[in-house]
């Protein structure tokens, strides 16, 4: 019996397993996260064909795009997500930290609040208004903000703190 249920629980984890090998979005992300992001790009732009209607998987296609300064690819994926789903704050907050990195800093800003009036927890959105503010005492508050909310090992949080630094060392 008990030999039994072993059995069971290890064929349903070797399901889930290759269901999620199957998905697109997980195929995106596990690409992604090896650090390659011209494997993470091709992959991406295989399964966005794929599965263009799942707002994740445009999510993180539009993520891959940003971080290899192909912005006008990611807006176009996070504008589909918006037009879909206006309160999807990680669209708003990424569109917008892709305004502010093509220098339009007024669009920018008004995406990242839109982010922050849906989430007002969103650490991203918060760190991303942090380095548009010329500011110094706003900076440090939205600064201090992030590390309140974040987890002190992210990745947030640590860039948070360095900007602390650099400010208290000036």
């Amino acid at each position: 019996m008990k030999w039994t249920f072993i059995l069971i629980v290890a064929m349903l984890a070797t399901l889930v397993w290759a269901i999620d090998i199957a998905t697109p979005l997980s195929a995106v992300t596990r690409a992604y996260h090896t650090g390659n992001l011209a494997d993470a790009e091709r992959v991406a732009k295989i399964h966005i064909t794929f599965d263009s209607k799942s707002a994740d998987s445009r999510f993180v296609s539009a993520k891959i795009y940003a971080e290899l300064g192909k912005f006008a690819e990611a807006m176009a994926l996070l504008r589909e997500n918006i037009k879909e789903s206006p309160t999807d704050f990680r669209s708003w907050a990424l569109i917008g930290a892709c305004h502010v990195r093509l220098g339009d800093e007024a669009e920018g800003i008004k995406c990242l609040k839109k982010a922050l009036e849906l989430n007002p927890y969103h650490g991203s959105s918060i760190l991303c208004l942090a380095k548009t503010t010329t500011d110094k005492r706003k900076q440090t508050e939205l600064l201090e903000r992030v590390l309140v909310m974040e987890d002190r090992g992210s990745a947030i949080a640590s860039e948070a703190l360095e900007m602390l630094d650099a400010s208290k060392k000036k």
